[in-house]
């Protein structure tokens, strides 16, 4: 499930031009099982409308302001590793986490991102444990 926000005008608008105005999408985090699903804030300022680009700054104003209020209970950074790799893991300061979030980790759950089942997240850097017939 997702949540638009943009600017109130007609519904005929957004159908000929999605975007056009700008928004934000926000995706709320998912728990299911023993797997917490990473949340999404993404932002849209630019379309293009029969082949011109429109910017827009309504989309980014907005997401300026939720974003801060987002920001003051996330911490950073968030690493990321492959489960198919034995590549170690890389942090990422553009991830961040709640309090609650590493408190499901810590018992013993897992971070991910829908629709990616290679990757996992954490709170530090972690060698990844490889699937079986994948040792190096």
């Amino acid at each position: 499930m997702s949540i638009y926000v943009g600017e109130d005008v007609e519904d005929s608008l957004l159908v000929k031009a999605p975007g056009r105005y700008g928004y934000l999408q926000l995706s709320p985090p998912r728990f299911d099982g023993r797997v917490l699903y990473l949340a999404d804030l993404t932002v849209r300022g630019r379309t293009a409308v029969d082949g011109v680009v429109i910017d827009n700054q309504d989309g980014p104003r907005r997401h300026g302001i939720i974003a801060r209020r987002i920001r003051r209970d996330i911490r950073r950074p968030t690493w990321v590793w492959n489960v198919n790799s034995a590549s170690p893991a890389v942090a990422y300061r553009q991830i961040g986490y709640t309090i609650g979030a590493e408190q499901l980790l810590r018992a013993g759950n897992e971070w991910m991102q829908w629709g990616v089942a290679n990757n996992r997240f954490g709170t530090a850097p972690q060698m990844p444990t490889l699937s079986k017939g994948m040792e190096a």
